[in-house]
């Protein structure tokens, strides 16, 4: 999930192509000068997330947390983040009803 996260971030530019995946399976630091362009929250979350070790990687709700107040606003909280989890609860007609409701 950190790469393609990285990626979007990016505007899309490919993380990694073979040879730069296969020097960061060795431990090279391919990753840094991307992390730098972003905002330091976000490279933070997003340097864990791309651990080499899977059981060093935080869970889905540790980033969230760990962004909360800096790169999400508070109102991410407040009103997105349970709207958005309700909806995935949803089939596709009751999600699109739920959505025109709210506006």
């Amino acid at each position: 999930a950190g790469c393609v996260l990285l990626e979007l971030f990016l505007e899309g530019g490919a993380v990694f192509d073979l040879a730069k995946l296969l020097r960061f399976r060795r431990g090279d630091p391919q990753l840094e000068p991307l992390l730098a362009k972003l905002p330091k929250s976000l490279s933070r979350v997003l340097r864990k997330m791309t651990a080499l070790d899977p059981s060093e990687r935080p869970t889905a709700a540790e980033c969230l947390q760990a962004l909360r107040g800096s790169f999400f606003p508070e109102s991410f909280f407040s009103f997105a983040y349970s709207f958005f989890g309700s909806l995935r609860l949803l089939d596709h007609s009751q999600q699109a009803e739920r959505l025109c409701a709210s506006q």
